[in-house]
């Protein structure tokens, strides 16, 4: 007897698993501007300062509904900075590269920008970082970078309309920018 309630229970279970709506997830999109070459200022506690090089990417993790973007800023040090860094700390290289990235940074549409490449303005930037234990200030000046879009998928159209309707003078309507990062977040 217990058997058959068993196989019951299970059947029943399946069935009603089966026609309860099932929630799909889907993947973040992501949303990056092109590498840039860039020069920074590099400063340590000791008051010790140099210029170091790299190239810059931003990848957009949210828009705000004051249509600013935030996102993660990452700068990849080139590989004479690299040597320079670590003689300036007393080390020696090892590895590859440095990544430096900085998180919930702001940016703002260029005015008069538009797609198929989407200008992104980003105020004098000042972070601080731990470079082999020592505090380091690393400062970029104002800079650009941009996002190139394709018309064919669904998160780059959903930007240039966004873009559009700021150059309009309108902002980036409420639904657009949800849909926006809806899709940032692999929520939609």
């Amino acid at each position: 007897m217990s058997y058959l309630f068993f196989i019951l229970t299970f059947f029943v279970l399946e069935a009603s698993a089966l026609l309860l709506p099932q929630e799909t997830i889907s993947r973040p999109k992501l949303s990056f501007t092109s590498a840039k070459a860039l020069t920074a200022k590099m400063n340590i506690d000791n008051g010790s300062e140099i210029e170091i090089s790299g190239k810059l990417i931003y990848t957009v993790t949210k828009i705000n509904y004051d249509d600013s973007l935030e996102g993660k800023l990452t700068y990849i040090v080139s590989e004479k900075s690299f040597e320079d860094i670590a003689r300036l700390f007393g080390k020696t290289t090892t590895g590859d590269e440095i990544k430096l990235s900085f998180n919930r940074i702001s940016a703002l549409p260029q005015k008069s920008t538009d797609c198929p490449s989407i200008n992104l303005e980003f105020k004098q930037q000042l972070h601080s970082t731990r470079v082999s234990g020592d505090v380091a200030t690393i400062r970029f000046d104002s800079f650009l970078l941009n996002i190139k879009t394709d018309d064919q998928k669904e998160l780059d159209k959903l930007l240039c309309e966004w873009v559009k309707r700021i150059q309009a003078g309108r902002g980036g309507t409420r639904a657009i920018i949800t849909q926006i990062n809806h899709l940032l977040e692999g929520t939609s």
